[in-house]
């Protein structure tokens, strides 16, 4: 259809970008190859990827589990796990156009991901899950990232974070769990990550926040975490689900 549109109604057409994605993968796979011909490989120099999820994504990713699109990508956001199957060969270094990556670490396996994707224009980045430590230095360019969203309650490695808080030159915010800020900073007791918070976070949303008092230090939590972050702070959000937890 798209090839007929174009010879029809668009002799001049230049440059063709596309992007599709569905959890109709029997179909997708079918529409994947009627790009694999001569008018789209040669004449519009345009190669359809295909990349595939498994399994399908969920929540915000729309339970898409197949996306085919042409490169340069013709969008600022893009989604990848690491159960992501690459179906094409592409030059990892034709994602400049990304400025927002939904990070699903769903596996353990990540390799994959290292040679075919490299994101070096990064605005912001979104984890879901983080069943497994990975290396985002090796394929994300950490120093342009200005905000980090953490969607899991626990990690399985600080150094996986910690990677992230030293290598960002330009942090301004940050979304995570309260738990999660309390694992990622010792309690508030690593003085190295609560310094590079210190300076550099503006806006702070914590979530699934919940009041308790530690046994081992009579400081509230919300006293350390003004303490923590009052040097630059603009914009707070606490959600509070519970009015007493236990730890």
């Amino acid at each position: 259809m798209e090839k007929d549109l174009i010879e029809k109604c668009l002799p001049q057409l230049k440059e063709f970008r596309f992007k599709y994605q569905t959890n109709a993968d029997e179909y997708v796979t079918r529409l994947w190859e009627t790009f694999q011909i001569l008018f789209w490989l040669d004449e519009h120099q345009s190669v359809i990827h295909y990349n595939f999820h498994m399994p399908k994504i969920l929540k915000d990713w729309y339970n898409f589990n197949a996306h085919l699109y042409t490169l340069p990508y013709c969008d600022e956001e893009f989604h990848l796990a690491t159960t992501t199957t690459c179906f094409t060969n592409a030059s990892k270094y034709e994602y400049q156009s990304i400025k927002h990556l939904n990070l699903h670490v769903n596996s353990k396996y990540y390799s994959h991901l290292l040679e075919h994707f490299y994101f070096p224009n990064l605005d912001s980045l979104t984890i879901t899950s983080t069943h497994t430590s990975i290396p985002f230095i090796e394929f994300i360019n950490l120093s342009q990232l200005k905000h980090l969203t953490i969607e899991s309650d626990s990690i399985s490695s600080k150094q996986l974070f910690s990677q992230i808080f030293l290598h960002t030159i330009n942090f301004q915010s940050l979304k995570l769990s309260w738990r999660l800020l309390t694992e990622l900073t010792q309690n508030f007791s690593n003085q190295r990550i609560c310094s590079i918070l210190q300076k550099q976070i503006k806006s702070l949303h914590l979530y699934k926040r919940c009041t308790f008092k530690n046994e081992k230090d009579d400081q509230n939590p919300i006293e350390k975490l003004i303490e923590i972050f009052s040097e630059n702070l603009e914009k707070i959000n606490i959600e509070f689900l519970n009015s007493l937890c236990r730890s």
